[in-house]
């Protein structure tokens, strides 16, 4: 019973510390974007904090003057004060308002430069395909663009009301500390109770992540120009209706009972905090009759019991806002924070002269560390099992087998994108653990499955495989052969300086046309290793054909690896790779593996038939 108090000590700790933690990140960003933005702001809020104070007083003069018939050089001197104050406060309000917006959009371009600077520190993909950090990262992305303004509002709004708060409670408590902390004690329910469910609205958007990104993705669907044409010729319009409603209507129904919660709650705290401030109220009045007590005084007290409560409930509000903005800015605390999901040496061991790669793989073992393991069955998610193969620099390869077989694993592993489990995989003789990842990824170059699509000119689009190339016309115009893009530039009247995607009114290509975009890419690099993923997917034979032929002459010298389910692309290999179930489960010539009769062989009769539409096929 000790130990668990203990841990739930602990366990409240840390629900403060978590949020002040991020706060101090938070707040030095805020500071880190303009510091003397922050401190006019800083200036404003104390003026807006103590300037209701000083009408209070000024208010109090002016009374108690007209009261008493005298004395009304003061009072006009009063009434300047605070008819000044009221043109102060207005000038301060505009001037605060401009300053946080300023602030806001500094504020906004700092966590986002620094937000990708800290996906820069971190060399692998696992925060980009583990799911669970993915649903942070979504949300993060979108609050990136708001949630900088609304830290800097809310929190802003809490320290002008907590500054408010000590200067009122300093008045009232001149009077009667009694009052004071019967009406500080009032309003502390209210701004628990707020506080409680603010949380749990926000656990509600953590825990309910996935259903939203559901909802987005219908959405997405239904609106999208690409999935435009499916949706029209199946019908899928009503599916996807369906299923943007029912997931709504789950996250709606659980919302609702949180609110339905809360405003019973809140009606509850809101009527006690009334009643202490409706006390405050009878007892100035009661003490009217006081000679000690003038009628400026009873304003005075009557002014500082409305501010009081006023600021109590906005520190009850403000408080549990900035809290809610505070652990949403945990995930920032997250990713700023995170360590490197890629083990990097202390001192790299270069891995040679610029040429074709020689690759090992050395009894590699993988399994992707948001996949676990089934320990209950005894059986592990390993992607790859104890693979082992090299290849010669210069040396041709394909590998090949079933969806899931591993192949485009292989490569993830070979670029650093993940920590293998066990085994070496080598480059050149030098374990890539022990290279500069950056010096790795310098020498291979890479057309994967999902290749980027960029709303950038060609030019722009081929010259990011170099950018140190991009004014190399020489080595653009090889690029360009390379991939067979002649005849398509042919048509743009902008010729390489066009402009791509509809983003920005840009020609928009076929799958096919984009996809020898990608191979130009690639082809424009001064890599080693060159590695095609699916290289052809979107293209069709006589195509491939062409590419495949342009390909071979432009890549002399150069180590490959070509991914294919395409057995014309894989026959141009000088060795094949079968993959079975994470294991090789062949090697050698096409020919050789033809004569073996065995998983190649089978796959390669299997395709021939779709191809030729026979029953036998002679190989």
């Amino acid at each position: 019973m000790k130990r668990m108090h203990v841990w739930n000590m602990k366990g409240k700790l840390r629900h403060i510390q978590e949020p002040l933690q991020t706060a101090r990140l938070l707040g030095k960003m805020v500071w880190k974007s303009g510091p003397w933005l922050m401190i006019c702001m800083l200036f404003f809020i104390l003026i807006e904090a103590t300037v209701p104070l000083l009408q209070l007083y000024a208010s109090k003069q002016v009374i108690d003057g007209v009261v008493k018939h005298d004395n009304t050089v003061n009072t006009e001197v009063w009434a300047v004060v605070y008819a000044g104050s009221l043109v102060m406060i207005g000038a301060v309000k505009s001037l605060e308002t401009w300053v946080k917006t300023l602030l806001s959009e500094r504020s906004m371009i700092t966590v986002n430069t620094l937000l990708i600077d800290a996906f820069e520190r971190i060399p692998g993909m696992r925060f980009f395909e583990d799911p669970a950090y993915r649903d942070k990262l979504e949300t993060l992305r979108d609050r990136s663009t708001w949630l900088p303004s609304q830290f800097v509002n809310i929190s802003s709004n809490l320290l002008t009301a907590v500054v408010s708060l000590f200067g009122v409670v300093f008045v009232i408590a001149y009077l009667s500390p009694v009052l004071a902390v019967i009406l500080f004690l009032s309003t502390a329910p209210f701004a628990f109770v707020h506080n409680r469910y603010n949380e749990m609205e926000w656990e509600y958007h953590k825990d309910y992540a996935p259903a939203r990104r559901k909802i987005a993705y219908a959405r997405n669907i239904l609106l999208n120009r690409r999935s435009a044409k499916e949706i029209r010729l199946f019908g899928l319009g009503p599916f996807f209706q369906t299923m943007y409603r029912s997931t709504f209507k789950e996250l709606y129904r659980v919302l609702r009972n949180i609110q339905v919660r809360s405003s019973r709650w809140a009606v509850l705290t809101g009527f006690i905090s009334g009643a202490g401030t409706g006390m405050g109220y009878f007892w100035i009045l009661s003490q009217s009759g006081s000679q000690h007590v003038t009628a400026g005084d009873i304003a005075l007290y009557l002014g500082a019991v409305f501010q009081l409560s006023a600021a109590l409930r906005d520190i009850a509000k403000e408080g549990a806002d900035t809290f809610d903005i505070w652990r949403m800015g945990k995930d920032f605390f997250l990713f700023m924070n995170a360590k490197k999901d890629i083990a990097l040496p202390a001192k790299p061991v270069p891995l040679g002269e610029k040429g074709a790669l020689a690759v090992e793989f050395k009894n590699v073992s993988f399994r992707y560390p948001f996949m676990g393991e089934d320990h209950k069955n005894g059986r592990s998610d390993d992607v790859l099992k104890d693979i082992s193969f090299s290849i010669a620099p210069g040396e041709r390869i394909a590998i090949v087998g079933a969806n899931g077989s591993g192949k485009t694993t292989l490569i993830k592993l070979l670029c650093r994108f993940y920590e293998w489990n066990g085994g070496e995989i080598k480059v050149n003789g030098v374990n890539i653990r022990n290279a500069d990842v950056k010096d790795v990824r310098s020498r291979i170059s890479v057309v994967f499955q999902e290749f980027g699509k960029y709303e950038l000119s060609l030019r722009e689009n081929i010259a990011l495989g170099d950018l140190d190339a991009a004014g190399d016309q020489e080595k653009l115009r090889h690029a360009v052969q390379a991939a067979r893009l002649e005849q398509i530039i042919e048509t743009l009247p902008e010729g390489l300086d066009a402009m791509l995607g509809p983003e920005w009114g840009g020609t928009d290509f076929s799958g096919g046309q984009w996809q020898r975009i990608a191979l130009a890419r690639s082809f424009i690099k001064d890599a080693g290793l060159v590695i095609l993923d699916e290289p052809a997917a979107s293209l069709d034979i006589r195509a491939e054909y062409e590419i495949f032929r342009q390909f071979h002459r432009f890549t002399q010298g150069k180590t490959v690896i070509m991914i294919s389910h395409r057995f014309s692309t894989v026959k141009m290999a000088d060795r094949i790779l079968v993959l079975k179930n994470g294991k090789i489960a062949e090697e050698g010539s096409h020919e050789e593996l033809l004569k073996r009769n065995g998983e190649y062989a089978n796959m390669f009769r299997l395709q021939a038939k779709s191809y030729q539409g026979k029953d036998e096929v002679q190989c």
